[in-house]
């Protein structure tokens, strides 16, 4: 029995329908085992196929250089992670700015929540620092990012509205330009790897 024929039927490839459709058992002893091994061939062709295909095959293991390209796409993924969710932080933070910058301190209660604004600003800038941080560490020793630029500290009272928000958009701008270069790293490991994959793709030409 080969690929091109037709299957047997069901009756007598199959033990359960052979015994509910009531088929021949001796047609059944006779087909039923040819079928499970022409089943068993065509699955191990497919496997060796996979193996095979110069399209599926993996590049050279002892190719050095594709090894050092494999390497450097795995590390600056990492980076992208961390330069995403740097640019997450950022967002969030300037979106506490924006609504910061609208209240006003008239007594006790607005002035609590602008101290309550700093807090939870800070907070976001101390999210955004960790993952500069990650990005500095990851770059080693290229580290794109200032991270004292971060200790930013807000003093409990300070709840002048013009001083507040000119120190608020000063914060915006900084943390612009940190996001800024966070895309610039991003756009940098993309073409690299756009790179790195048309070289792949023409050492898989080669083997193939």
């Amino acid at each position: 029995m080969t690929d091109e024929e037709t299957p047997p039927p069901l009756r007598d490839r199959n033990r359960f329908f052979h015994w509910f459709l009531n088929g021949d058992r001796t047609t059944f002893e006779r087909v039923a085992p040819r079928w499970r091994e022409q089943r068993r061939n065509v699955r191990k062709a497919g496997r060796l196929e996979k193996k095979t295909d110069p399209v599926r095959r993996t590049p050279d293991l002892g190719d050095s250089r594709f090894r050092e390209l494999q390497a450097q796409v795995e590390k600056e993924k990492s980076v992208q992670r961390s330069c995403r969710r740097m640019k997450s932080s950022i967002r969030a933070a300037q979106r506490r700015i924006r609504h910061a910058s609208k209240r006003r301190a008239r007594d006790d209660a607005t002035r609590a929540a602008v101290n309550q604004d700093a807090k939870e600003i800070a907070k976001r800038i101390r999210a955004v620092r960790k993952y500069a941080l990650r990005v500095n560490q990851q770059m080693s020793p290229d580290s794109p990012f200032d991270l004292a630029k971060l200790d930013i500290e807000f003093a409990d009272g300070d709840v002048d509205r013009k001083v507040r928000n000119r120190k608020y958009q000063d914060i915006k701008a900084l943390l612009s330009a940190f996001e800024e270069s966070a895309d610039s790293i991003r756009r940098g490991i993309a073409s690299r790897r756009k790179a790195f994959e048309r070289e792949r793709r023409a050492r898989r030409g080669r083997t193939s």
